[in-house]
C-alpha cells in the first residue's frame, strides 16, 4: 500500500503509542499474585506480548528507514530555482535552525533601546541597562526569519503530503 510521508509520520506515532501500551501490559502480566494455598496457572501472555512488540518495533524501524531514505532523495525548491533546491532532510534541519535563531532574535527584539533602571548596587548607586545593539534590526530580522521558516515549513508539508512510500502492512492501520 502506498502512503504519504505525512501518513507515515502519523503511523509512527500510532505505533509508538501501541508499543507503550503493550509494554505496560507485558509488565502487568509479568507476575501472578495469589494467596497461600491457592492454585495458579502460568500463561504465555508475556511471550505473546513480547512477540507483538517485536513486530511493532520492526514496523517502526521500517517506517523510519523508508521515511529517512525519501527525505534524502526528495528535493525541495524553497529558494526559487532548480540550482537552489535542497533535500527534504536538509530542509528539516534548516527550518529547525531558522526557528532556533528566530527565538533568539525575538528575545533580542524585546530589549529596551533606552537606559533602564535595574537596581541599586552596594554603595546605593543606581545601575542601568541598555541594549547593546540595534533593537529594530533584530525586530526586522525576526520578521524575515518567521516568514522564511513558514515558507519552508509550508513546502515541507506539501512534500510530506505528496511524496509516497510503499508500506505493505499499512492497510492494517489506515483505511
Amino acid at each position: 500500500m502506498q502512503i504519504s510521508l505525512a501518513q507515515g509520520i502519523q503511523l509512527i506515532s500510532q505505533l509508538n503509542s501501541e508499543i507503550q501500551a503493550k509494554r505496560i501490559q507485558r509488565r502487568d502480566a509479568s507476575e501472578i499474585v495469589f494467596q497461600k494455598g491457592e492454585s495458579y496457572t502460568l500463561t504465555d501472555d508475556v511471550d505473546k506480548l513480547s512477540d507483538e512488540l517485536d513486530v511493532l518495533y520492526d514496523r517502526v524501524r521500517e517506517l523510519k528507514v523508508k521515511i529517512g531514505q525519501k527525505n534524502v532523495e526528495t528535493k525541495l525548491d524553497i529558494f526559487g530555482g532548480e540550482l537552489d533546491s535542497i533535500t527534504l532532510a536538509e530542509a528539516l534541519v534548516l527550518v529547525q535552525q531558522i526557528r532556533n535563531e528566530l527565538e533568539t532574535c525575538e528575545y533580542l527584539a524585546q530589549k529596551n533601546p533606552n537606559p533602564q533602571l535595574q537596581r541599586a548596587i552596594y554603595g546605593g548607586e543606581s545601575c542601568y541597562s541598555v541594549a547593546n545593539f540595534d533593537v529594530n534590526k533584530y525586530k526586522r530580522l525576526a520578521s524575515e526569519l518567521r516568514k522564511r521558516a513558514n515558507r519552508i515549513s509550508t513546502e515541507i508539508d506539501r512534500v510530506n503530503h505528496n511524496t509516497m512510500i510503499d508500506v505493505s502492512w499499512a492497510d492494517e492501520y489506515i483505511a
